[in-house]
């Protein structure tokens, strides 16, 4: 095996936390090779599953009742398996095709641990690495820490897919799905079905007969309204996330992660893109030596 196959299995090996390290990665191509960034894809959404035994028991013991008495239909097979969760198709007894979001057992224990693991690691880097305490290692930790507990609060995530049905309603080009509140429980999220393309698979796209120029304009102006009119994000924007339907539309999914923004950074952050768009060198330093980016 290369070595980026190893790693990917090494992550996966390593459980929830590592892996959820692992798709932030593939998302940096400046930091690590396309061999690397390509091998590490695989963990968005290609996880080992859990036993549908283990499904079963937690979506009845989180509404009280059996599976058969809460969907009309539930696929056994998932139709994904990632770090947190895993994905099953189902349909409602209203019948609604809907996407079930259903939390791995015992992976707060784990997270829990793996946290105390990567503090460790942090504190070890910053007493014996010089040049790590610019990245301030520790405090990624703490952040990726609060980012994580938060994903697994699936009643939070819920509310995070109201608001952005309620920003994007108007906008033609942005489809957020629907989340059923009667199906929805602290580890479980029912969630209209998508049926969408990846955006990452280019060819399907072009079979389709997609625009990927659209498509692109579409994206980059979701995520600069997200930014200059919202000030709250999809911060988990990997390939296995953002869907294209019909008409060029784009669908992201899994909200678990989301990111809030003040004024103060989202004006800053509007001089950024200003300098970049006059290619001013000067206004471009002077930013990002005040938001505190550069030493």
């Amino acid at each position: 095996l290369s070595v980026p196959e190893r790693v990917r299995l090494a992550f996966e090996e390593l459980g929830p936390t590592f892996i959820k390290f692992g798709q932030v990665l593939s998302s940096r191509p400046d930091l690590l090779s396309t061999e690397f960034v390509k091998e590490l894809t695989k963990l968005q959404d290609s996880v080992p599953p859990f036993p549908f035994g283990d499904v079963e028991a937690l979506i009845e013991a989180q509404f009280g009742r059996p599976l058969t008495e809460v969907f009309a239909s539930f696929e056994e097979e998932p139709l994904a398996a990632a770090s947190l969760a895993q994905v099953h198709r189902a349909r409602t007894k209203a019948g609604d095709e809907v996407a079930v979001k259903v939390q791995r057992p015992g992976i707060e224990e784990i997270i829990e641990t793996d946290i105390r693991i990567l503090h460790g690691l942090a504190a070890l880097c910053e007493r014996h690495l010089l040049e790590s305490r610019y990245y301030e290692p520790v405090r990624i930790v703490d952040e990726f820490a609060r980012t994580i507990r938060r994903e697994m609060d699936f009643v939070r995530e819920g509310r995070n897919i109201d608001r952005f049905r309620k920003y994007f309603a108007g906008d033609e080009t942005v489809y957020i799905p629907k989340a059923f509140w009667d199906l929805n429980a602290p580890k479980v999220l029912t969630m209209e079905y998508i049926h969408g393309i990846k955006i990452s698979e280019l060819e399907q796209l072009q079979a389709a007969g997609m625009d990927r120029k659209t498509i692109a304009i579409s994206g980059a102006n979701l995520i600069l309204k997200e930014i200059f009119e919202f000030h709250f994000f999809h911060a988990d924007p990997h390939p296995g996330n953002i869907f294209v339907l019909e008409n060029n539309v784009i669908a992201p999914v899994d909200f678990g992660m989301i990111g809030i923004l003040d004024e103060e950074i989202v004006r800053q952050l509007g001089i950024v893109f200003t300098a970049i768009v006059k290619k001013d060198v000067d206004m471009l330093v002077n930013v990002l030596l005040n938001i505190g980016l550069a030493p």
